[in-house]
């Protein structure tokens, strides 16, 4: 299954606009999933590779090797510092466009990407 970064990128900023302080249940994440036209497999393989790369924090309960309900889902201090720097739109616009000259990137090139368009903005 393939990472959706622009899917990432709308979860992180649902989870800090909406999520209290105990974090968010898993029914609010499947609904905002369903509007952006993804399907609960799509949402949860998100949300496992968010919560691996230490993006949010989450309680995710399994049962027979399945996923069965996922809660208290809350940005980290990394997920706030990633988010922070692909927030404004045009420099996402931007980190997509550069970043589509290659075949593949991780989420720690897009995070280099935007902070090379977040300079060129502030003249650095």
């Amino acid at each position: 299954m393939e990472l959706d970064y622009d899917f990432v990128r709308q979860l992180l900023l649902h989870i800090e606009a909406k999520a209290p302080l105990q974090g968010l249940d898993g029914n609010d994440l499947y609904k905002f999933a369903a509007d952006k036209n993804k399907n609960k497999e799509d949402l949860e393989y998100t949300i496992i590779k968010l919560v691996e790369g230490k993006l949010i924090t989450a309680n995710l309960r399994y049962a027979s090797n399945k996923l069965q309900r996922i809660y208290n889902v809350n940005l980290t201090y990394q997920g706030h510092e990633y988010l922070n720097n692909i927030r404004d739109n045009k420099i996402w616009k931007n980190t997509k466009k550069v970043s589509s000259k290659l075949s593949s990137v991780s989420l720690e090139i897009l995070k280099s990407i935007a902070i090379n368009e977040i300079n060129k903005v502030i003249g650095l």
